[in-house]
């Protein structure tokens, strides 16, 4: 029997929110005032600074007396090196709340986030994770249906597993590291095979066992599918996606990484994931490798027809999976220095 919200609203978990952040000045600043709207407040916003000036640290100060009238604990931390995911990993240490809420620093959440959230764990008390649903799904379902060459499009994607795409009532990860998001129109609580740490929340708990592989560095290329899958993998049925708990990833080009830096961190990250998280199996090769070729070709003919000017792009693409090769045994082993050494 589904509980009324005089339930919900008579229990209560305390949610810490961790914000990594990278030179997003303006969108952190916003992402911010979204989280004073909430109908379910956290007991403290901890934001994680990897860049290299101190404009985040005077958004804060700025900020901070905002966040005491709510009762909201305003805490600012430099990392001591630009990761995401050893951002997330100091976030999580410093958490005093139950719940340990990533928010992505170009993300708006609706006013019942977290309410709708930390409804889902009291529904559903095996949870270990739970995500909301980006409502950018709903434009690009649409712009999907609606127009034949965006369907071509699509179907290419889906047919390499390339790029994240929908199923009905489901939210699974596959060999080829694509994820796939349930379609727009569902209206229940369901299973995930991983959580986004664009605004995922996860038990306290879960970091008795689990962190964030501090090999990833900078972007940290798929570090949330990673952390989220390997939950999975040993805990099946404990990750929910809600209709209910819905936000906007803004996905600013602001404090991205270069496109060069980009195509071989997916590349040499990706590998690495694959390796760690699926079984060696004809048929998980198989669909790896053929997603790499889909992937090739779709950013090939990308290049060609949007963006003339990078042309040089091109041979980056083609040579990024022979880098991979060449050092394959390192990456097998868990040695990325060979890449990260390369990060500026």
């Amino acid at each position: 029997k589904k509980k009324d919200n005089n339930y919900y609203e008579s229990k209560n978990l305390k949610i810490s929110v961790i914000i990594p952040t990278y030179n997003r000045e303006i969108h952190l600043q916003k992402c911010l005032k979204k989280i004073l709207d909430q109908k379910k407040l956290p007991i403290e916003v901890i934001i994680i600074d990897n860049s290299q000036n101190y404009e985040a640290q005077k958004i804060t100060d700025n900020l901070k007396s905002e966040f005491e009238v709510k009762q909201i604990s305003l805490i600012y931390l430099r990392n001591n090196e630009n990761s995401g995911a050893t951002a997330r990993n100091l976030g999580a240490q410093h958490a005093k709340g139950d719940l340990i809420a990533f928010l992505d620093d170009d993300v708006l959440l609706d006013i019942n986030y977290y309410y709708e959230i930390e409804k889902v764990f009291f529904e559903f008390p095996n949870a270990l994770g739970v995500q909301g649903y980006d409502k950018n799904h709903y434009s690009a379902f649409q712009k999907i249906t609606g127009s034949f060459f965006q369907q071509l499009i699509y179907q290419f994607e889906k047919i390499f597993m390339i790029s994240s795409y929908f199923e009905k009532d489901k939210s699974r990860v596959l060999p080829s590291l694509c994820v796939t998001n349930p379609r727009p129109n569902f209206n229940l609580i369901i299973q995930s095979q991983w959580i986004s740490t664009c605004a995922g929340v996860f038990s306290k708990k879960v970091f008795k066992n689990f962190k964030f592989d501090s090999q990833f560095k900078k972007y940290s290329w798929n570090e949330y599918l990673d952390f989220s899958y390997s939950i999975y993998l040993e805990n099946k049925k404990s990750l929910y996606v809600t209709p209910n708990a819905t936000y906007i990833d803004v996905q600013t080009n602001k404090g991205r990484l270069h496109p060069k830096e980009l195509i071989y961190m997916s590349e040499v990250y990706d590998m690495y994931i694959f390796l760690k998280r699926f079984d060696m199996t004809f048929k998980n090769i198989f669909i790896y490798v053929w997603s790499k070729l889909g992937r090739m070709l779709y950013n090939l003919v990308r290049i060609f027809v949007r963006y003339p000017k990078q042309l040089k792009l091109v041979l980056h693409y083609l040579y990024a999976p022979v880098h991979v090769l060449i050092n394959f045994s390192k990456i097998k082993k868990g040695k990325l220095d060979f890449f990260n050494k390369t990060l500026t």
